[in-house]
């Protein structure tokens, strides 16, 4: 593997600059390396928004509805509030029906049989996360 000094220049330039502060610049030394620099920042800076872009879709397994209650009058159903913040709008709807359906389920097993959504409600999980809670009463 053969090492390519041209690209290794601005490198040992800058290496020499910080142990050297004695050492000579040369004229058209700052201008050739600032604008590799503002390059290497830029090319940066697009792959890590790329990067970032690419990560803001939640998995589904983050979206699973939890029963958080039940007292065959009433179920709490709670999502993760953060990943629902960050989920497409799909997403968001598809956790939505996983949780009528669960609470549908749940019900089922006492004397009323059917679930009806009532309120929302957001609990804080701690400084920056929280979870939002679904209230489904148990009719007849």
């Amino acid at each position: 593997m053969s090492v390519n000094s041209a690209r290794l220049k601005p490198f040992v330039y800058l290496l020499r600059r910080r142990f050297d502060p004695g050492a000579a610049r040369q004229a058209g030394d700052q201008i050739k390396y600032k604008g590799q620099s503002m390059r290497i920042l830029m090319c940066g800076a697009l792959c890590a928004l790329g990067f970032g872009l690419a990560g803001c879709e939640m998995p589904e397994d983050q979206l699973e509805p939890v029963v958080a209650s039940f007292n065959e009058a009433s179920v709490g159903i709670q999502l993760n509030g953060n990943a629902m913040d960050f989920s497409s709008s799909e997403q968001r709807a598809a956790a939505i029906a996983r949780a009528d359906a669960k609470a549908n389920e749940i019900c089922s097993r006492g004397p009323n049989r059917r679930a009806e959504f009532a309120s929302t409600r957001n609990l804080p999980t701690g400084q920056y996360s929280y979870v939002k809670e679904r209230l489904y009463l148990c009719l007849r």
